[in-house]
């Protein structure tokens, strides 16, 4: 999406000032039907990448919470009832740092994923804005028409 953009971008810097005037109403379809298509992929994208901050935001927190020993507490000679029977003296909860590595890669995973979604919403925001002042090509200052 991001190379279209860019191309779409390029071609309205370089040939859409050539363009003749009695083109211009098939190029202003298009340009809508362009701009409505990036529109919908930038909302996707915020979406998305709201989603992943709230996703990165919970590994973390539960991943403080895990090495803070308050989300799960540490084993016990005594059962629990499921940790009876040959493996009493267990416990069924594992110790706080247990299932530290997995959740610290994850939550680090989940960043790194989530540092790729804000810059490729990023380019697409920009490129969206960048978008709304080629309206000027289609009607010119002074014209008197507006969308």
């Amino acid at each position: 999406m991001e190379k279209q953009l860019k191309a779409y971008l390029r071609y309205l810097e370089e040939d859409l000032p050539k363009a003749p005037a009695d083109e211009l109403p098939a190029l202003w379809q298009q340009h809508l039907a362009k701009t409505k298509a990036f529109q919908h992929e930038r909302f996707i994208h915020l979406l998305v990448t709201l989603f992943f901050g709230a996703l990165v935001f919970f590994c973390f927190v539960l991943l403080f919470l895990v090495l803070t020993g308050t989300i799960l507490p540490e084993s016990s000679g005594s059962s629990s009832g499921f940790g009876s029977g040959s493996c009493s003296g267990v416990g069924f909860y594992p110790s706080p740092g247990a299932g530290v590595i997995p959740l610290f890669a994850l939550s680090f995973g989940l960043l790194i994923l989530e540092i790729f979604y804000i810059r490729h919403y990023y380019i697409l925001e920009n490129g969206v804005q960048k978008l709304y002042t080629y309206d000027r090509y289609f009607f010119p200052a002074g014209s008197g028409v507006k969308e």
